[in-house]
């Protein structure tokens, strides 16, 4: 596949989205207790006819996001993702 292929193919994909937050959710994570920001993400890919909705945990008071369902592709069930301790701090080498 050449490069140009490759770049039309990335045009069909790219989706129009709106985003939206909700209500403010009870968030477990493990014995953790979340006050959790619910994100709602919209998206449609006009190209190839698909429409999907992603969806964000984020901390109320931090904004860190704690877990999401994210969508890739139209050819597989989307993504869950928990983060169980957020990344520290870069190591000094």
């Amino acid at each position: 596949m050449c490069e140009s292929d490759l770049d039309a193919e990335l045009d069909v994909l790219t989706p129009e989205n709106r985003m939206r937050s909700g209500q403010v959710d009870d968030f477990r994570l493990f014995d953790l207790r979340h006050d959790a920001l619910v994100i709602r993400e919209r998206n449609t890919a006009h190209g190839v006819r698909w429409s999907f909705e992603n969806t964000y945990w984020a901390d109320f008071n931090t904004g860190f996001v704690w877990a999401s369902v994210q969508h890739f592709s139209p050819r597989q069930d989307p993504m869950q993702i928990q983060i169980t301790k957020p990344a520290g701090p870069p190591a000094s080498g």
